[in-house]
């Protein structure tokens, strides 16, 4: 008979018709024209069963045979029994079908099983190992059940399937079949799978793989935490993107125990910045900040990161100086062609946007956030003298004539009218693209570039007061403020990634991070300072612009060597800049003498000063791990890690005060008002015969106020994961770290000043110890005992003092200082009910020994610093849940109740819900009051600021309680996601305060956000967000009174974004 055969071709590369194997199932390649027995019927997965195993062959007989030992298989029989009147089989007629994919999918069968209720799906490309081209109508099937699916035309597929885990077996009639096993499918999530097969030379063979599915989807992050040593939780890529349209800050707050403080920073169990370190694939991100070691989460562009690990409990081979989290982002890895996204949006915010706000004078290069270059020293200010009209000593000489002084002066940008204007909306752009592909026998190599952009404008309205103790001891009022606050940011970010697999058992890549963003801050503050100008009104105001930058480049590998057992080497070596340069701060004050005068200047030293604020750090870090798994006793496998890792911090802080000095005599000679009172009308020479202009240029900066500092630190580990039965880990190893901080000042005028210096050696060992009870698959039952360290940050080692505001406290560092050593235990009980469901129950138990707090002294002007406590303690509890709300409607045996069910089931499982409660108890003890030598520097200036009012109290920064709630809807069919987020925390201690005073507490703030996303067509998506939906105020209270308040405003989003 003569048969007709659909040939196809892609790409302009013809596919001709592969021979049938005996026994193998003809469709899917071939069309059969002509006459046929009625009992040539072909229906999908119809496969000769008999021919191949149902159930998938031991992995460890999974190995294909060399390509000499395949042999081709053998030609099949001509038909014996043919009709008489068929004519003889001596030919094809081929018809071409690539120009028609409709009739061509035909032809291949290629459909998809339908799945009622909760369902996930399966994606990727089956390609030939020798060459890479797409195989044509290869059967992609669940053995044993009804689920399977063809390749088109390009070697793709798609399968639905319930949640679930599966065996996927990939099979082509010229190839060897492969089977996937472990195959983890959640509701409403996609996973993908990377498919090469092996051409074949004989029959029956099948390679049996572990799964390779994507990593990004929350089924998978799930269960990697479910495998994990340690206690963590894990952000998916995929839950970043339906929560805030990639707002890592607003997904976070799904973290158990995790608070998010300014709409940016991320605490976790209640505790602070001080307790928790940053990495970017395990290379150390630097905070641009002098007082906090936590990083905008934000700031990373969500396009390019798989995934937030959340490590709660520490393991040997991370740097131990974190005690509440180890935030870990990691990279993705580079697409499979081509890929690219963008997207715009507009936002408004209640408080803000169209409403009254304070703004000063900008410059066009703030809308890039490089508003810091015009603002920057004047070029004619001396670098290396200090800016005085005369120096005064035995040695009566002339530093700058009158002439030069006033050049200085006018050289400076001296506008400091505030204006009023109607706040601008926000807007945002996002832009990633990539591409990955083979490169030959060089294996695949690829990249990602992700960007971001926004510009926001932020008004605050307040008030602000700070007390001293009245004769009653009672609070008495010494600074009362109304606050008006204007910040407008610019902020961008970058990163790319290079990612070279040389093959499947060595990868090198290659990150670059860079984000700047610029704040412009108009501040004005009206009320009364006591401590300042008595009763009289007081105007103050602040205009003020922040550069901050993070560049961070890592270069790191990984190599597996099968021959050696699986020998595993990983490096990498980076570099990271931190810069914050805080140009060109200008500062006034206003009094008036009485209500019917105008405001004037004020004469004294709080006002009239411009500072000029430069700290660069630089980071060096580099790690090696070796890890060699092995087999026990039993055959269960464990593994042995050890490895290094050296970093290297240094950091260069540079300060310039300047001040408008008064010439007594012409303080009559300042114009009346709030404007611009220093212009170049009103600045001179300084005292002098003949002067008319009241104000000149002196330079304030202290012999103490610029430091340089560095951090070195070596360590090195050991652990090793010891399953001693299946259901029973043992896991534990222990840290070495030595870490060298030196900081001294210097004066920059005066090479040979006296330095004010600080040292601090740290020498320790951080063990871990983690028992693993695995009493099902799906449930672990985690003990674990830590220790972890807290080291101080340079500036609470600097005797750099900063004013926040006039009349507020100045801040000083200790250079006495010690870390604080934490003892941590962890129990967790954790059970997985499906791939995207979790419930666990965790309780622990901290120790921290010489906490350091910020305390403040009572002195006029009040003045702050940090201290070591003698010791404090927290214990806890966390409860999480996740789970889809199809068990509201469960299965029922009668037929008739089951397909209502069914059908409630249907509407239910697109619906999820979560929550996570953390309880934390802590308390600190103070040491008794202390007794010092005349000689002994440190007691003398611990004694300062050890007079807090509560010898026992709650742990500074540590929230008693953080309850996390959230409703999501996630519609797969039409790509339909919504999220309701609730996020609430427990008052805690903000402001040690002493001699009576009370503590100052923040008071608990409750956020509700809204998040829609939905895809229109062809890319094209949608979404929609409302956050910060009750607009809590956010208040500070000493006692029973409001020491500081202001309200954030809500902020509504729409977003349009488009991606191949």
């Amino acid at each position: 008979m003569y048969t007709t055969i659909a040939l196809l071709s892609l790409a302009g590369t013809t596919i001709a018709p592969a021979q049938p194997t005996p026994g193998d199932d003809p469709s899917g390649t071939r069309t059969y024209h002509g006459p046929a027995s009625p009992t040539d019927t072909v229906t999908p997965n119809s496969g000769a069963a008999e021919d191949r195993p149902t159930e998938p062959p031991d992995a460890s007989e999974a190995t294909p045979p060399p390509a000499d030992e395949i042999e081709a298989p053998a030609p099949s029989a001509p038909a014996q029994d043919a009709a008489p009147d068929e004519p003889e089989d001596d030919g094809f007629f081929v018809e071409d079908l690539t120009g028609d994919e409709e009739a061509a999918a035909e032809a291949l069968g290629v459909e998809t099983q339908k799945v009622a209720g909760p369902k996930g799906v399966i994606t990727g490309v089956v390609r030939s190992a020798t060459d890479g081209r797409p195989l044509i109508g290869a059967t992609v099937e669940v053995p044993d059940t009804k689920f399977s699916a063809k390749t088109g035309v390009d070697g793709s597929f798609r399968l639905e399937l319930p949640p679930g885990t599966y065996v996927v077996r990939i099979r082509e009639d010229t190839h060897v079949p492969r089977v996937f096993e472990g195959v983890e499918i959640e509701a409403d999530a996609s996973e993908q799978l990377r498919v090469e097969l092996v051409p074949m030379k004989g029959v029956g063979e099948t390679v049996v793989v572990e799964a390779e599915v994507a990593k990004e989807s929350e089924g998978a992050r799930l269960a990697q935490r479910r495998e994990a040593v340690e206690t963590r939780d894990i952000m998916s890529r995929e839950e970043i993107e339906k929560s805030g349209g990639g707002s890592t800050s607003t997904v976070a707050r799904r973290i158990v125990g995790a608070t998010v403080i300014d709409g940016k920073y991320l605490f976790v169990r209640g505790l602070g910045h001080r307790y928790g370190n940053t990495l970017l694939d395990r290379a150390r991100v630097p905070s641009p900040e002098p007082d906090l070691r936590t990083i905008p989460l934000d700031v990373f562009p969500s396009a390019a990161l798989s995934a937030i690990n959340i490590q709660k409990t520490f393991t040997p081979d991370v740097p131990a100086d974190f005690t509440g989290a180890s935030t870990q982002l990691e990279t993705r890895d580079v697409p499979d062609g081509w890929s690219f996204g963008v997207s715009a949006s507009i936002g408004a915010n209640t408080a803000t946007t169209g409403r009254e706000s304070v703004a000063s004078v900008g410059f066009p290069e703030d809308a890039l956030a490089f508003g810091n270059v015009p603002r920057r020293l004047p070029d004619v200010i001396p670098d290396d003298t200090r800016v005085n009209r005369n120096e005064v000593d035995e040695n009566y000489r002339p530093i700058f004539s009158p002439e030069q002084i006033e050049r200085f002066g006018e050289s400076f940008f001296t506008v400091t009218k505030v204006d009023r204007k109607k706040g601008l909306p926000n807007f945002g752009a996002k832009l990633n693209f990539g591409y990955g592909g083979d490169v030959g026998k060089a294996g695949k190599l690829g990249f990602l570039l992700a960007a971001t952009y926004g510009y926001q404008t932020q008004t605050l309205r307040g008030r602000l007061r700070q007390f001293g103790l009245g004769a009653d001891e009672a609070l008495v009022t010494q600074v009362d403020y109304d606050t008006l606050q204007t910040t407008r940011t610019a902020e961008w970010s970058t990163l790319g990634i290079v990612k070279w697999d040389v093959s499947d058992d060595h990868r090198v890549a290659l990150d670059a991070l860079y984000t700047r963003s610029g704040e412009d801050e108009t501040r004005y503050f009206s009320g009364k300072a006591i401590t300042v100008s008595g009763a009289d009104p007081v105007i103050t105001t602040r205009q003020r612009y922040i550069m901050r930058s993070i560049l961070l480049t890592r270069l790191g590998g990984r190599h597996t060597f099968p021959k050696a057992k699986d020998f595993t080497l990983g490096w990498f070596g980076s570099y990271a800049q931190a810069r914050r340069d805080d140009p060109h701060m200008r500062e006034m004050l206003f009094t008036q003498a009485n209500p019917d005068a105008p405001y004037r200047y004020d004469a004294g030293n709080d006002a009239g000063k411009i500072t000029f604020l430069d700290l660069v750090d630089h980071t060096e870090s580099g790690a090696l791990d070796l890890s060699l798994p092995f087999r026990q006793w039993s055959g269960i496998e464990g593994k042995v890690q050890v490895g290094a890792r050296v970093e290297g911090k240094q950091r260069t802080f540079g300060v310039r005060r300047f001040t408008y000095q008064v010439v007594g005599t012409l303080v009559d000679r300042i114009p009346d008002g709030t404007g611009n009172v220093i212009n170049d009308a009103t600045i001179g020479g300084g005292p002098g015969p003949g002067e008319t202009q009241p104000f000149f240029i002196q330079e304030t900066t202290r012999p103490n106020d610029n430091y340089r500092a560095s951090n070195e630190i070596y360590a090195g580990y050991a652990s090793l994961e010891l399953p001693l039965v299946r259901w029973f880990k043992v896991a534990g190893g222990v840290r070495f770290e030595a870490s060298d901080i030196d900081l001294s000042t210097f004066d920059p005028f005066d090479p040979d000043a006296d330095e004010d210096s600080a040292r601090l050696r740290d020498r320790d060992f951080f063990p871990s110890v983690s028992l693993i009870f695995s009493p099902t698959k799906r449930q672990n039952v985690r003990l674990t005992w830590t220790r972890t360290i807290a080291r101080p940050e340079f500036r609470e080692l600097a005797p750099f003092t900063f004013t926040d505001f006039v009349g507020g406290f100045d801040v000083q560092g200790n250079k006495f200082l010690r870390s604080t050593r934490v003892w941590n235990a962890d129990l967790r009980w954790e059970l997985f009910p499906s791939a995207a469901e979790v419930v666990a129950i965790s309780a622990f138990y901290k120790y921290f020994d010489a906490p350091i707090e910020r305390v403040a002294a009572p002195r006029i002007p009040p003045l702050a610093s940090f201290l070591n406590a003698d010791f404090a303690q927290a214990a806890g509890g966390e409860l999480e849940v996740r789970k889809h709300l199809g068990f509201f409607a469960p299965r029922s045996k009668d037929d008739e109740a089951e397909a209502r069910r069914a059908r409630v089931r249907r509407v239910l499982s697109d619906f999820s819900i979560g929550a996570n409660f953390a309880y934390v108890w802590s308390q600190v003890r103070l040491p008794e009051e202390r007794t010092c030598e005349d000689a002994d520097e440190a007691c003398n200036f611990e004694q300062l600021f050890d007079v807090s009012t509560s010898r026992r109290r709650p742990l500074q920064g540590q929230s008693p309680f953080v309850l996390n709630v959230y409703l999501a809807y996630d519609r797969t069919e039409s790509d339909t996601h919504v999220r309701l987020l609730f996020n609430t925390f427990g008052r805690y201690i903000t402001q040690v305060s002493g001699l009576g005073l009370p503590d100052v507490y923040q008071e608990p703030v409750h956020a509700l956000d809204l998040v829609f996303r939905q895809r229109l067509y062809d890319g094209l998506s949608l979404s929609l967000s409302g956050t910060n939906l009750l607009d809590w105020p956010i208040r500070w209270k000493q006692g029973d009174e409001i020491a500081r308040e202001y309200r954030r405003g809500a902020t509504f989003t729409l977003g349009l974004g488009w991606s191949l």
